[in-house]
């Protein structure tokens, strides 16, 4: 069976044993050596010597795609030969590598990978720092979440274009004017750094394969941008060990009616379509909703990672047209339908009577109506828009001929009134915010701004 032996050759100094003696090997044991390219300064020690060598510099100016070069790249390798191939860096790529294995095994071939290191671990310790590989990532392959408080390395800051990817990419989460490392290789085939700002990563002169960017750890305090860690943190910070007293001392129970107030706020902003208001507001909300998690967390029972979980996970199940395979889920309101289902049997609601009492009882009691009345209504109950007619008509009709009307009349009226909007398709709490609303800029048109309370109501 004959070998493929991929050799990472990361920088000169720091090349492995084991592939140093792969590679000048080649020759006695009648392998052939591929290089993925001759034009790098750390393959000098190669193109240097007597070693005969190959390479894939054709096929790296000639491939349409990655796609198509992965697989010219493998077709070239599995050859029938023992076969080196010297990689920069720490080595290939997933993409490629699966494409030479995949080749490899339908010809009777073995893949063989050797240890190595690679561009961020040289460039680090030319400028000092440990390299833990915690936080190292491609330029093109950075994940959304990043941790400020650790050492940031990104490789392979190959273009212009590419640069300036990353810094966008990176002035989400620290100061534009933040100091940054930016190491390349000289001619030589070493490693040097120079100290720039953030802004300044795509006005450089020389980018490469090997160029490395490294971002040391940040403080929290420091920071000009945040994400949803920075929230978690700062509430952390704010009923821990010399945080406020007054966050300290909140409690759910202390808590309910800023969790309302912050809602309806939120609500406000939309309504008036303020989007400065929106941003604002949307942030106090995220705000209670960290804070209720945190006071969990405190007590060990769970915490705002697994309020999230929760949140995904239900989302995912209750998705199975996106996430899964179910089909003929087409339209909104085909989902609607679909949730509702899929919300009776995840919570085990098999009667009417368990789908009623499912509905909060903190909702406003013309949210609640509505909800209620719209349940019963997919479940078949039958509401008739004549008999709900009739009924109002005979209660105004009471009012009219001066009768006392109790507390259970006014309820039904105001029931009967919340049928009416359900069966006309009308949110009746936007119905009545909308007439209140417009209620409010009569008078002000009007110009009544005080009422005259003591000749309305003087005895």
């Amino acid at each position: 069976m004959t070998t493929i032996t991929i050799a990472p050759i990361a920088v000169k100094n720091s090349i492995t044993k084991e592939a140093y003696d792969a590679i000048f090997s080649t020759d006695s044991n009648n392998a052939r050596l591929i290089l993925q390219t001759k034009h790098h300064p750390t393959v000098k020690f190669i193109t240097e010597s007597d070693l005969k060598y190959e390479t894939l510099d054709d096929l790296y100016e000639n491939s349409a795609d990655f796609d198509e070069l992965n697989s010219r790249i493998a077709e070239r390798l599995v050859c029938g030969k023992d076969v080196v191939y010297a990689v920069l860096g720490r080595g290939i790529g997933e993409a490629q590598l699966q494409k030479i294995k995949e080749l490899a095994e339908k010809n009777n071939t073995n893949v063989k990978v050797l240890a190595s290191s690679g561009f961020a671990e040289s460039a680090c310790a030319e400028a000092g720092i440990m390299f833990s590989g915690g936080q190292n990532y491609k330029a093109n392959s950075i994940p959304e979440n990043i941790d400020v408080y650790s050492n940031l390395i990104i490789e392979e800051i190959d273009t212009a274009l590419r640069a300036s990817e990353v810094k966008l990419k990176l002035m989400e989460y620290y100061p534009e004017a933040c100091d940054c490392i930016l190491s390349n290789i000289d001619d030589g085939g070493d490693y040097s750094h120079k100290v720039i700002k953030l802004y300044e990563l795509d006005r450089q002169k020389t980018y490469g394969a090997d160029t490395v960017l490294i971002v040391k750890p940040f403080e929290f305090i420091k920071l000009t941008r945040h994400g949803f860690e920075g929230v978690i943190e700062i509430m952390r910070k704010l009923r821990g060990k010399n945080g406020c007293p007054w966050d300290i001392c909140q409690t759910h129970e202390t808590l309910k009616t800023p969790l309302i107030e912050e809602a309806y706020e939120v609500l406000d902003a939309i309504n008036e379509n303020d989007d400065a208001a929106l941003l604002e507001e949307l942030g106090d909300l995220l705000l209670q909703v960290v804070f209720h998690a945190q006071i969990e967390a405190e007590k060990s029972n769970f915490t705002m990672r697994d309020v999230c979980t929760e949140l995904v996970k239900k989302l995912i199940y209750r998705h199975p047209h996106v996430f899964g395979d179910v089909k003929g889920i087409e339209n909104a309101s085909d989902v609607l339908v679909a949730w509702e289902e899929l919300k009776k049997s995840e919570k085990h609601l098999n009667s009417l009577e368990e789908v009623l009492s499912a509905v909060p009882k903190s909702f406003p009691s013309l949210t609640r109506c509505y909800k209620v009345q719209k349940k019963s209504m997919q479940a078949g109950e039958e509401f008739s828009l004549e008999r709900t007619a009739n009924a109002i008509a005979e209660i105004a009709s009471a009012i009219n001929e001066g009768k006392q009307i109790s507390d259970k009349d006014l309820g039904d009226l105001l029931f009967n009134a919340v049928t009416i909007a359900l069966l006309n398709s009308i949110d009746p709490e936007i119905a009545l915010y909308e007439t209140t609303e417009s209620y409010i800029k009569a008078v002000l048109n009007k110009k009544l701004r005080h009422f005259p309370y003591e000749k309305r109501f003087s005895k």
